[in-house]
């Protein structure tokens, strides 16, 4: 599921039994991406054009034209997603001594090295997933012990990227 925020609007997207469903009416939808920043969308039969003109990871707010406007949109799922993981893996009130992926994707960048001093909040790996950049962050202040990937590798939800 992916929450969707256009203007003062929310859109829920799923996929479900191979169908796109929009706030739970089904569409017929397909995506094709042109290039790094240009996707074409067909949309019950209407074909739609879509430049990605800036994507904020830290807000998730992407500003896109679509054919010919301008709009800006909020995209809330990555974001609560990883909030959920990290709760989920730090329900005891310990800290957490890793990070592992909280999807599937493709490590872009890795920003911090082995015994790296690090805060909470500091970015620490750029994970590409689903077209988009995702920065995880550290969830503690602490020390980087052990970086078990690198850049351009593929990761799968749950792989451990960092150990404190």
């Amino acid at each position: 599921m992916r929450k969707v925020k256009i203007n003062d609007n929310e859109y829920i997207i799923e996929k479900r039994d191979g169908r796109t469903f929009i706030n739970g009416e089904s569409i017929d939808f397909d995506i094709q991406q042109i290039d790094n920043d240009h996707f074409h969308i067909l949309i019950d039969s209407k074909s739609v054009n879509v430049r990605v003109i800036h994507f904020n990871p830290n807000n998730n707010l992407v500003r896109l034209l679509i054919d010919d406007q301008e709009i800006e949109t909020q995209i809330t799922d990555v974001v609560d997603r990883v909030s959920e993981w990290i709760k989920l893996n730090n329900h005891s009130g310990k800290k957490n001594n890793e990070i592992a992926s909280p999807m599937p994707g493709l490590i872009q960048k890795i920003l911090v090295a082995e015994g790296d001093k690090i805060t909470q909040g500091k970015p620490l790996v750029i994970l590409n997933a689903m077209k988009m950049e995702n920065i995880i962050k550290a969830p503690q202040t602490g020390v980087v012990g052990k970086i078990f990937v690198k850049e351009e590798e593929q990761v799968e939800k749950g792989k451990v990227l960092i150990q404190f």
